[in-house]
């Protein structure tokens, strides 16, 4: 009888014990799929739009990965491209330019990034430390009036796209762009090919206007994410 008992409680335990796994990996999944659900920072499309409706409903922010993919603004945008790495004044004034634009003429305001930054994918034996991660970024544009935010996967696809593929597939069909705005010294494309001038000519062709808004400038020196990097380093912290 004694032997019995145990063996009874012993079942008991094995039974408490599965059911506690069981309990542990069910919790963990949910965790996972509502942590992907509400950031989705992995996946394709947080909100894709049905055909000739705009998702600007100014309640949620969509969240895009891919370069190319299904047209993200039916009835235009205006377009801010940036590493936007700790979101400084710099990119508060350009991220306010570009808000303007997009009351003014009715259209939505979607800001381009990429993760990785471009230096973190070619510089990756000693990359530059970061000022804010992804999900901090896509948060501050979020706040900071974005309609829509692409944070495009910068991988060896993306950074051997040609200046030309860049604007034909992003910013005229994914993005139906109205206005481009970028901040000083802006590259992009294979071998840094594209800039402002190339985005002003091809925009002509393509029905957007393009500019550069002026930098920000503090004690005579150029607002930028490298020199609040480089005084964080050295302990200048204002």
């Amino acid at each position: 009888a004694v032997r019995t008992q145990i063996g009874d409680w012993g079942q008991l335990h094995g039974l408490f014990r599965l059911l506690w796994l069981v309990a542990a990996v069910v919790a963990g999944a949910v965790a996972y799929l509502a942590t992907h659900f509400i950031f989705g920072l992995r996946l394709h499309h947080l909100r894709e739009v049905e055909a000739g409706n705009s998702y600007n409903s100014k309640i949620m922010t969509v969240l895009f990965r891919d370069f190319s993919g299904p047209r993200i603004s039916p009835r235009g945008s205006v377009v801010c491209i940036g590493a936007f790495d700790g979101l400084h004044l710099g990119h508060r004034h350009l991220l306010a330019e570009a808000r303007r634009f997009a009351d003014a003429g009715n259209l939505d305001l979607v800001v381009v990034s990429f993760e990785p930054l471009p230096r973190e994918f070619f510089g990756k034996a000693n990359p530059p430390p970061r000022l804010i991660r992804a999900r901090q970024k896509f948060r501050a544009l979020r706040d900071a009036g974005a309609d829509a935010v692409g944070l495009l996967r910068f991988n060896q696809a993306l950074a051997d796209t040609s200046a030309e593929d860049f604007i034909e597939e992003l910013l005229v069909q994914r993005l139906n762009a109205r206005h481009v705005l970028v901040g000083p010294d802006f590259f992009f494309g294979k071998g840094r090919r594209g800039d402002l001038g190339m985005l002003q000519e091809l925009g002509a062709a393509h029905g957007f206007e393009a500019r550069g808004v002026q930098p920000q400038v503090r004690q005579g020196e150029r607002i930028s994410s490298s020199l609040i990097r480089a005084d964080l380093q050295a302990g200048r912290l204002q």
